[in-house]
């Protein structure tokens, strides 16, 4: 079989200036066609990573991030096992891992969709995961082959969720601590491994303080939350100073009595969810506000 190897661009080139990064991540075969190119900024998605198997699929891989989905037309005169071992080939000579593959029948096939990722069609050819830990985040890249048709490739590089873009005052903090007996909150920032506040946090706190001042008899347990990447000990640690930090602020600031703040840390014990990506970690790190 004639090999014509990809080239893997990756990051050597700035991406900045590219409208899409993902589409230079690994180059189209040749003699292809773009018909389609869809682009999710961030959502969570389950890749398949076993066969289907009595009407299921016994692994889902569930990652967060940004989604490229390219579809190509299939280029004449080559074979559908040729487009596979090219692509194989320049992914492993790329870094990435192998983490799942499997051809026709192998994969269990039964024109079920998942996500739009492994398809698993009738007319599969080749299915395949994997994966590159690459400068601070994992790019999954899944290819699903038809028979001579078309060809997918999809590209998640996870990353945590863009924050700040709903913005969380007094009132929607009275509410929550009124219904429910406690309330998280996020944008309360610090640099990794650091309890001192960033200037970014602020504008939260000053709205916390507005809460504790138009609910004059309102106490409040300050709880400082991690994710688990760490040990237990330092975890603890860390949540700990972080909810006195926050506790400091609004006393000094804002003039709130020390006696109505209760600053506690339980580090990663309370996760809202996994701690596998980098979006469910950003929302495990946060603070709740507990009433007392």
């Amino acid at each position: 079989m004639k090999t014509l190897l990809l080239m893997m661009l990756f990051w050597a080139v700035s991406i900045s200036g590219a409208e899409n990064p993902d589409e230079k991540l690994i180059t189209p075969y040749p003699g292809t066609a773009v018909n389609t190119n869809e682009v999710k900024d961030f959502d969570e998605f389950d890749i398949p990573l076993a066969p289907k198997k009595n009407g299921k699929i016994a692994t889902l891989k569930k990652v967060q991030g940004r989604w490229t989905r390219l579809e190509y037309s299939f280029p004449q005169g080559r074979s559908a096992l040729e487009v596979y071992k090219n692509y194989s080939d320049a992914l492993v000579k790329g870094g990435f891992k192998i983490v799942f593959t499997c051809k026709k029948e192998e994969c269990g096939v039964d024109g079920e969709s998942v996500n739009g990722l492994g398809s698993w069609p009738y007319d599969t050819s080749h299915y395949l995961v994997a994966s590159l830990d690459r400068q601070g985040e994992r790019v999954w890249v899944v290819l699903d082959i038809r028979t001579e048709s078309i060809i997918y490739v999809n590209v998640i590089r996870e990353k945590a969720m863009e924050t700040g873009l709903v913005l969380v005052n007094a009132a929607v903090l009275q509410k929550n601590i009124a219904d429910e007996g406690h309330v998280a909150v996020y944008g309360i920032e610090f640099d990794t491994g650091n309890a001192e506040l960033k200037a970014s946090s602020l504008p939260i706190i000053a709205e916390i303080a507005k809460l504790l001042i138009a609910e004059a008899d309102l106490k409040i347990y300050v709880v400082g939350h991690t994710d688990n990447v760490g040990g237990l000990d330092q975890n603890l640690d860390l949540a700990r100073r972080r909810a006195a930090s926050v506790t400091k602020e609004l006393v000094t600031r804002h003039k709130i009595a020390a006696n109505r703040l209760s600053p506690q840390g339980v580090g990663p014990l309370v996760p809202l969810t996994t701690n596998g990506t980098d979006g469910g970690r950003a929302r495990n790190r946060r603070v709740d506000l507990v009433k007392q």
